[in-house]
């Protein structure tokens, strides 16, 4: 089965389940230029095709991993930076990526999303703990030393930060 259309996609991570059944995550190049999308395909244990839906905004959403989470959904993470709107024209920001973390269900709806405003944030990992919690790893560029730091964030089931611990080795 072909995925995407036209232009470069890429695939980034892929889960499975006990069942045999499997989802895969990448990126997908929208059809106007550099703008990118998330995507995410699932199939079952006989390699047929149950859903594809893609994430993201009016510019570069990229993906560094994808979960399966313990109630059965997805946990993506990385970074958007997609374009804002004037009344005459589109405006991309020259910005870096900022974090983003989407959490849908088994079926690839949105249950919350995630997006902290500070462009020298990387996240680069996540898990999912026993309680439900989720545990990103991340880096930051520290502006005052010009050095990255590397970080560790909690956040709840439901996207709200509990806290984040920065190591400085």
């Amino acid at each position: 089965r072909l995925l995407g259309g036209e232009g470069p996609d890429a695939g980034i991570s892929i889960v499975s389940r006990d069942d045999g059944s499997y989802t895969l995550f990448g990126q997908s190049i929208k059809s106007f230029g550099a703008s990118t999308d998330l995507f995410v395909a699932s199939y079952n244990a006989k390699d047929e095709f149950l859903w594809a839906q893609t994430y993201g905004g009016t510019h570069v959403e990229s993906l560094t991993r994808g979960i399966l989470t313990r109630d059965g959904g997805y946990f993506l993470i990385r970074g958007s930076r997609s374009f804002f709107y004037t009344g005459m024209k589109v405006v991309a920001p020259r910005r870096a990526d900022r974090p983003i973390a989407i959490k849908i269900d088994s079926f690839g709806e949105v249950e919350w999303a995630l997006t902290i405003d500070h462009d020298q944030i990387i996240f680069r990992d996540v898990i999912q703990m026993k309680d439900g919690k989720y545990l990103v790893l991340a880096h930051r560029f520290e502006t005052s030393d010009k050095n990255w730091d590397m970080l560790a964030m909690k956040i709840t089931g439901q996207g709200r930060i509990l806290g984040t611990c920065k190591y400085d080795l």
